[in-house]
């Protein structure tokens, strides 16, 4: 039996302060990076994680400056974890550190200069450690050769401003010899392996590793990489085709990252291909299936569409197995490849409704593309999810937020009354099932009922409007 004391203090707590007082959301943010990706995760316990970073600069927006700039403006002043998803220019080219001024910056060295951003930690040109190299040590050795940098002038996370502990990829090497690999690529993996940091998930057993020990966002959310280099976690096959050396292949090997909060599920997974070979969607359809604890056997609640919405990606029963009820493309109105597809928006017409509710956009890209009556938007700002982990907010382009109801029967709990909102006519309910120990208000499953419950139904009390 609990004693009053233990839930009259923490019901008066309830009654007087907001519900948002005890948690904090996650957040995503999908950065307007142009024809590129970049994505920024924050979790509950202010863990950050960067997944690309927009490209180099060279022929399109610099990436590394948006975000840097993005993150400034957030109050953001470190990254925990960052993730290149795959090799292409316009994931991994804002992390591409190079001295060229076409190329620009390297976010995650990057420094203030006399107000401006520069690409790595001391003086640029000076021999700030005194071992006679001033920034660069020579050159990879490859025809096209990239510069190397000096480890002992990039710093660590402790005092450059945006330098990650862990730099997850997808281990390009492994599959093409390394001077077959694009500059940017190489400048990136030069730059990361100099500093140490890298994790290159290139095999099964890498994968593996990394899908078993999830990172830690706080308030039990987690971020968990699900495949990489044509693996999908928990099949030890490797996908036939995705060694190859055509885009496909090369999409096909994106690293992809499943976060949980609650109720709450998403999916990113760079240009992950699927509508035609190799058949990355449909493995990781299925692992993320079979993992699901949705009562209605809908996976995801958002889903960040693969390749910018590319023909190549987003098959059909991709889609419709996993029901995402919001999808978002990242995708710029300056791109020469047609994108979003338009077979890809029909292919989302077809689950409209069902349970497809609303489909964003960083920015338009392809003009005259038929939506139907789906409800869409061109944001033309970063495209912002937040969670609590039983509702969830997409900032529009209005500014305004529109919200949504996860997909669990998890929001169920708390809801004594059954009017489908919990509200005060449920407290009574919730301190009598907390004194008379009801399973019912045994919200974690710990076999008793405690304060621990009490912060759960805190987290729920007034927060669900409608079911």
């Amino acid at each position: 039996m609990i004693r009053s004391t233990r839930v009259i203090i923490p019901l008066a707590f309830l009654l007087f302060f907001s519900p948002s007082a005890f948690c904090q959301d996650l957040e995503i943010h999908h950065i307007n990076v142009g024809q590129g990706d970049s994505t920024l995760v924050i979790g509950p316990n202010q863990t950050t994680i960067l997944i690309d970073a927009g490209d180099s600069g060279y022929f399109s927006r610099d990436g590394a400056k948006i975000v840097f700039e993005y993150l400034e403006s957030l109050n953001i002043t470190h990254l925990d974890y960052v993730i290149v998803t795959h090799r292409d220019a316009d994931h991994v080219g804002g992390f591409a550190f190079s001295p060229s001024p076409t190329s620009r910056h390297s976010l995650i060295l990057a420094e203030r200069e006399g107000g401006d951003i520069k690409s790595w930690a001391g003086l640029s040109g000076v021999d700030d450690d005194g071992n006679g190299f001033p920034d660069f040590m020579g050159d990879d050795g490859c025809s096209d050769p990239v510069l190397i940098p000096d480890a002992a002038e990039i710093g660590d996370s402790g005092t450059d401003p945006y330098f990650p502990a862990i730099a997850y990829d997808n281990g390009e090497e492994s599959t093409i010899p390394y001077c077959s690999l694009t500059p940017t690529f190489r400048r990136y993996v030069q730059t990361v392996a100099a500093a140490g940091i890298r994790i290159p998930l290139d095999n099964y057993g890498e994968l593996m590793d990394a899908y078993n020990t999830p990172i830690d966002l706080g308030d039990d959310a987690t971020a968990t990489v699900v495949c990489s280099s044509g693996w999908v976690a928990q099949n030890p096959l490797r996908i036939s085709g995705s060694e190859g050396t055509d885009s496909l292949a090369v999409n096909g090997r994106s690293v992809g990252i499943y976060i949980q909060y609650e109720g709450f599920d998403y999916l990113i997974a760079g240009d992950l291909t699927g509508n035609d070979t190799p058949h990355l969607e449909q493995a990781l359809r299925d692992l993320l299936v079979s993992i699901s604890d949705s009562p209605a056997a809908d996976p995801l609640d958002v889903l960040r569409i693969n390749h910018h919405g590319s023909n190549s990606s987003s098959e059909q029963s991709y889609l419709a197995d996993l029901k995402p009820e919001v999808a978002i493309i990242s995708v710029g109105d300056d791109n020469t490849y047609g994108l979003p597809d338009q077979e890809v928006i029909d292919r989302l017409y077809n689950i409209h409704l069902q349970p497809l509710k609303h489909i964003y956009l960083t920015e338009e890209g392809e003009t005259g593309r038929d939506y139907y009556n789906m409800p869409h938007d061109f944001v033309y700002h970063a495209v912002v999810v937040s969670t609590d982990g039983e509702i969830f907010t997409v900032k529009n382009s209005q500014g305004g937020l529109d919200k949504y109801t996860v997909d669990s029967c998890r929001l169920c709990e708390g809801d004594f009354t059954d009017d489908k909102d919990v509200d005060g006519s449920d407290l009574a309910d919730f301190v009598a099932a907390m004194s008379n120990f009801n399973p019912a208000a045994d919200f974690n499953n710990d076999k008793v009922v405690d304060q621990s419950d009490l912060v759960i139904f805190g987290r729920k009390f007034g927060r669900i409007e409608s079911l």
